[in-house]
């Protein structure tokens, strides 16, 4: 059994429905569509996908509240998906109340915009293709053995276990959920998000154009990054690794009130690592 990473949720009360968008688009998305029985409508930007609600009820900042997934039936019936008829999903909540949205593989084709949906048509961005390129993880702030049993139900699997962090990954290695089972109290469930790009450098000069704010490191570069290493130091990225097989990193705050976004640049290194999680850390 098991799911492959589709999409976000990302919910906003009506008062910061404009605000949220306005985030999207300097980020270099653009909508795709709109839902025709609700208020949910869909952003793209390359294989990133946010499915944005205005819920005139939900008092709180905007905020991932939900992941979206393809996956097979059996999936679905084991887990006694909710089909919801507007958005032509299957629904979960898992236990911390984190929306779950199911879609059949055999339902997918080329788009998970359905016919309930109305399309439109947008230009592609110059230069799109070396902005943000796919999420790729996320930090989710709790961990508890009902949690491990929901996540791999839907075919996640271990493969790392820190000192603060437990890395579950999806079947097709595309999707990191990063547990915390040191969370403070305070922060929100998903406040770090993961999104790999083709090229960080050009990403993140974009990102300050933007006007988007990111962290001010310290680089000290011990190890050999070769034709990199006046890169890394000129954009003011983090840097784990070597030449060969390395992450190179940046940190953008608040792209939305609450919710940090990490740009990702990475050469056979498939896993997000806790070091460079603490390392970003130690700069707040």
């Amino acid at each position: 059994m098991t799911a492959q990473f589709s999409f976000l949720e990302i919910s906003t009360n009506t008062r910061d429905f404009e605000y949220t968008v306005d985030k999207l688009t300097n980020l270099g998305f653009s909508v795709i569509g709109k839902n025709m029985s609700s208020t949910v409508s869909v952003w793209q930007l390359n294989l990133c996908v946010v499915f944005c609600r205005k819920d005139p009820d939900f008092c709180d900042f905007p905020s991932i509240t939900g992941l979206g997934f393809i996956c097979n039936e059996q999936i679905i019936n084991n887990t006694n998906a909710e089909y919801i008829e507007d958005l032509e999903f299957y629904k979960l909540v898992d236990p911390h109340g984190l929306n779950i949205y199911l879609l059949p593989i055999t339902e997918y084709k080329k788009s998970i915009i359905s016919k309930s949906y109305t399309k439109f048509k947008t230009s592609k961005q110059l230069n799109a293709d070396k902005l943000l390129k796919y999420f790729s993880g996320c930090i989710y702030n709790d961990y508890s053995d009902k949690i491990y049993n929901f996540y791999s139900e839907l075919g996640f699997r271990t493969v790392k276990t820190g000192n603060q962090y437990i890395n579950m990954v999806a079947a097709d290695n595309r999707f990191t959920m990063v547990f915390n089972y040191l969370a403070r109290s305070d922060v929100g469930i998903i406040d770090q998000l993961y999104c790999d790009t083709d090229d960080i450098f050009y990403t993140t000069a974009y990102c300050v154009s933007k006007k988007f704010n990111l962290k001010d490191y310290d680089i000290n570069l011990a190890n050999d990054f070769g034709d990199l290493a006046h890169k890394i130091t000129g954009y003011n990225c983090l840097a784990i690794g070597n030449e060969e097989s390395f992450s190179i990193e940046n940190y953008l705050y608040n792209i939305l009130p609450e919710l940090n976004l990490i740009l990702r640049m990475r050469k056979k290194f498939l896993h997000i690592d806790e070091n460079i999680i603490l390392e970003h850390a130690r700069y707040d």
